[in-house]
């Protein structure tokens, strides 16, 4: 990685992308979060201790994913990421 700066210009490109992404990202968790307590019914308690067990179950799985993916053979399968969306998403 070089330790040039970027031009303030294309910082602020950057910025000004990340900004539909941030607007639709909180509306989403305002959504998730209503669903929760409104739809649901569930306590603020065991609303966190479920999106907590949720981030301890993200945090050690997708490292583990990460190396699968980056350890792919990109000559036999073509491509590392549209190997798994191909065959792993009906999964989801």
């Amino acid at each position: 990685m070089s330790d040039t700066k970027l031009p303030r210009k294309q910082v602020s490109g950057y910025i000004l992308g990340m900004i539909p992404l941030t607007i639709i990202l909180g509306v989403f968790r305002l959504a998730y979060l209503k669903f929760f307590f409104d739809s649901l019914g569930l306590s603020v308690f065991w609303t966190i201790i479920g999106l907590v067990i949720f981030m301890f179950i993200n945090m050690t799985n997708d490292p583990i994913i990460g190396q699968k993916q980056d350890n792919t053979n990109v000559e036999k399968r073509g491509s590392r990421r549209i190997f798994y969306i191909k065959y792993f998403s009906p999964f989801l």
